[in-house]
C-alpha cells in the first residue's frame, strides 16, 4: 500500500503544481497582450512623431531657403 500512498502523494503533487503553472500561464499570457498593446500605441505613437518631425524639418528648410534666396537678392 505504501506505493500506493507515495503515487498518490506524488500525484496529488503534480496536479497541484499543474494547477499553478496553469494560472500562471494564463497571467502571463494576459500581461503579454497588454504589452503587445502598449507596444503597438508606441510604434504608433513614433510615426506620428517622425511625420511631424518631417514636416517640421521641412518646413525649417523651406524658410531658410526664403532667407537665403532674401539674402543673395539683396
Amino acid at each position: 500500500m505504501k506505493n500506493f500512498d507515495d503515487l498518490e502523494a506524488r500525484l496529488t503533487l503534480l496536479l497541484s503544481n499543474f494547477d499553478t503553472l496553469y494560472a500562471e500561464n494564463i497571467d502571463l499570457k494576459s500581461r503579454l497582450s497588454l504589452k503587445e498593446l502598449e507596444l503597438k500605441s508606441l510604434k504608433e505613437r513614433i510615426e506620428r512623431l517622425d511625420a511631424e518631425k518631417t514636416v517640421a524639418r521641412d518646413k525649417v528648410s523651406s524658410i531658410l531657403q526664403k532667407i537665403e534666396g532674401l539674402t543673395q537678392s539683396a
